[in-house]
């Protein structure tokens, strides 16, 4: 009895051993893995600072508008060229549309469109 307890025993110390052996094994995996995924997130990240640091060049104001100039005929903005939108024209194809939407929707805007002044509420006194 006490051989069979003894075998037992020695089979279960065999097996304990190569479970922690296992469970060793898969650890110092996985700690190679972590560090793995730590230095790719490092040079991700570098990588980005590049980006940014070429993203924060290419699109400096005074680079575009030299590209804008030399590629599309963009000349600067000038105190001449600045005028109120009052000033600008109604588009001829929106015209009708817009006169048909205000006709609907706010008849009040119409008048303000034909030049009429408003005709302000009558105030009801309690």
């Amino acid at each position: 009895m006490k051989r069979f307890a003894l075998i037992v025993a020695g089979v279960s110390l065999v097996a304990a051993a190569a479970f922690l052996y296992q469970i060793k094994f898969d650890v110092q995996q996985m700690e190679q893995d972590l560090a793995a995924t730590h230095d790719e997130i490092l040079r991700h990240q570098e990588a980005l600072h590049v980006l940014q640091a070429d993203w924060a060049y290419l699109t400096r104001p005074e680079r575009i508008a030299t590209l804008a100039e030399r590629h599309l005929g963009f000349q600067p903005m000038t105190p001449e060229k600045v005028i109120e939108v009052d000033n600008l024209p109604l588009r001829q194809d929106l015209a009708p549309a817009l006169a048909n939407y205000y006709q609907n929707q706010a008849p009040g805007a119409m008048a303000l469109l034909a030049g009429a002044p408003l005709r302000k509420p009558a105030r009801q006194t309690p």
